[in-house]
């Protein structure tokens, strides 16, 4: 309790009572309290949950790393494929063709740059990702400090739960696929056309150029968000509500209308519904599904992937604490937050708004579709938003103990969630996998059209005729070191050691003669000492390398037969290009040595019944 004396008076409590009670108010507001119990657990947290923010950024650039590979996947062939037909000039018409129900020209720009400069080796689009990641925290962090006026432990949990939240790896699907550049840029340029929005209408006067220099910088974002992904549309009909909520002026308020409407007629002008997905019109008669999809979309944030059936109850629970929260901010939109709310409200609106359309056309698919882990992306968001405001809720009510055990249960919340990240990690790296062996196929010639198709296209001809344009131009998988080395002599490239320095064997083998010719080998190797899986698998025909294998197969009954936990995923797919009749593949596995590519010979193989 705060004691109050005469402002003259020499006691204790002479400071505290000259503070007034709008300054006790506007301290209050930002995070500001005096040193108490509450107080103490409020920093601690803070600092708890700005580390933990960090660490799923630091989490979030190691899943590309361990990701990354130059092979096109799905939808990348879809957009590859008449652009390669097109003989590679810059057709606009395929710039701005749909790709399902999208418009993604910034993607389709990049995608240029990237074959025209770096080979299309597909890692721009990776760094543009997670570029385009933290420049949203950026704008987040910017929006925080300068509106919401968060300081101190207030501001270091904001920043933790916005990394946490703009990073987290539960969006896996966004930080190994190059494709989904337009699903995160169109939050970042969201952000970006609401943030100018906000600073428009901040109280003090500002010059008329800088007005109008704001509103094009508003509008040029959301037109750019309309032609980056099918949710940018949705950034209009959020900007006008958030307009007219600020009570700016008419023109202001006008130019989105007349902006929105001139970008959603572009949009849609030839539009041509996905044959494959659901009619919004039909979908809106079914809407407990709808609802069901909705909830397990916000829902399934809360969840890992092995309790997803509990998603359903989470999302209903989460969701009606947010409309009653929501509703009692939009009745006190007179108070010193009132630009920092409505950001907030605009940003959770449109993150609904997005979640709500997507069932629309995706509800054919079942409302189980929702827990894709891409649409994390702005379910995060949305819970991202939420937090903020229901901190700033307590922080204008003075709800210190409230406040406290809040924040404890965000920083447990967030540290719960670390254990999830071992999973994820495995499936991105099974999907990396999986990718690379792919690219074997393709870099050798080896028509396994079975495994193309479960693994990077639905159309293997497609991939066979896109073959023959991008080997000759060393693009893509043919810009690899591997492309580079085949059919170079061994010996060349690798110092071969005896082969007692390795174990392993050779499995099974598949014969493609009837089609392309060239072999399908599987099998397992580990280095004789430390039982660690080897790092490649080198296939050679008459002493030239002519085929590769993809290691980290898991082989439990190798582990168990070795004694060793190490040897797990020491199995090996592989794909070598045909050899001359009677000729016997030898398989040779690399050993990482103190930078030193060395290779052992594990075994050979004959095409079968040779």
């Amino acid at each position: 309790m705060r004691q109050r004396t005469h402002p003259q008076s020499h006691g204790p409590g002479t400071e505290l009572a000259t503070e007034s009670p709008a300054q006790d108010e506007a301290e209050s507001s930002s995070g500001k309290f005096s040193r108490g119990v509450p107080t103490r657990i409020l920093s601690i947290a803070s600092y708890f949950t700005l580390a933990l923010g960090i660490g799923t950024m630091a989490a979030a650039a190691y899943l590309m790393v361990a990701s990354y590979t130059p092979v096109p996947y799905w939808d990348e062939w879809g957009v590859l494929t008449p652009y390669l037909a097109s003989n590679s000039r810059l057709p606009l018409q395929w710039i701005w063709a749909q790709t399902n129900e999208h418009r993604i020209v910034f993607y389709k720009l990049l995608l240029l740059l990237d074959l025209r400069f770096f080979k299309g080796r597909e890692w721009p689009m990776f760094l543009a990702i997670f570029l385009s990641q933290l420049s949203l925290c950026g704008l987040l962090a910017w929006f925080l400090y300068k509106l919401g006026k968060l300081e101190g432990w207030a501001y270091r949990s904001a920043i933790g739960i916005a990394l946490y939240c703009v990073f987290c790896p539960s969006q896996w699907e966004n930080y190994i696929w190059g494709f989904q550049l337009s699903f995160v840029l169109v939050s970042l340029l969201f952000a970006s056309a609401l943030l100018a929005l906000l600073a428009l209408s901040q109280p003090t006067g500002l010059p008329r150029n800088k007005q109008r220099a704001l509103l094009g910088i508003s509008v040029l974002a959301a037109a750019a968000a309309t032609i980056s992904n099918a949710n940018g549309v949705l950034a209009w009909p959020i900007l006008i509500a958030a307009s007219l909520m600020l009570r700016l002026r008419r023109a202001i308020t006008a130019a989105y209308v007349l902006s929105g409407a001139a970008l959603a007629g572009l949009y849609f002008h030839r539009y041509v519904a996905p044959h494959h997905h659901a009619s919004p019109m039909v979908s809106l008669h079914q809407p407990l599904q709808i609802v069901e999809y909705v909830e397990k979309y916000f829902g399934s944030s809360f969840v890992p992937s092995t309790h997803l059936d509990w998603s359903l109850q989470l999302g209903a629970v989460g969701l009606t604490l947010v409309f009653g929260l929501s509703l009692w901010a939009v009745r006190h939109l007179d108070t010193n937050d009132r630009v920092f709310s409505i950001g907030l409200l605009s940003l959770m609106g449109y993150m609904f708004l997005t979640a709500c359309v997507t069932a629309l056309g995706r509800i054919n698919f079942g409302t189980d579709q929702a827990f894709s882990p891409r649409y994390q992306s702005y379910a995060l968001l949305f819970w991202f938003a939420f937090a903020v405001l229901l901190m700033k809720f307590l922080l204008t009510r003075h709800r210190l103990w409230t406040l406290a055990v809040l924040s404890v249960a965000i920083a447990t919340l967030l540290a719960a969630s670390v254990h999830w990240y071992g999973p994820i990690l495995r499936i991105v790296r099974a999907t990396a996998s999986e990718r690379g062996l792919a690219g074997m196929a393709l870099l050798t010639g080896v028509h396994d059209d079975d495994m193309l198709k479960g693994t990077i296209w639905i159309s293997p001809p497609m991939l066979w005729d896109d073959v023959t344009y991008l080997k000759p131009r060393g693009w893509s998988i043919f810009s690899t070191e591997e492309a580079r080395q085949l059919n170079q002599p061994l010996t060349a490239i690798y110092e071969v050691v005896p082969s007692d320095q390795c174990s392993g064997f050779i499995d099974h083998v598949q014969s493609f003669k009837q089609t392309s010719g060239g072999l399908k080998l599987e099998g397992w190797a580990v280095h004789s000492k430390s039982k660690l899986p080897l790092s490649a698998i080198v296939m050679v025909n008459d002493g030239l390398i002519s085929g590769y294998g993809a290691p980290g197969i898991q082989r439990p009954d190798v582990a168990d037969t070795l004694h060793s936990y190490r040897a797990l995923l020491s199995g090996w797919i592989g794909f070598v290009e045909p050899g001359a009749p009677g000729t016997a593949t030898e398989v040779y596995g690399v050993i990482d040595s103190f930078g030193h590519h060395t290779v052992c010979k594990i075994g050979q193989a004959a095409p079968p019944g040779e």
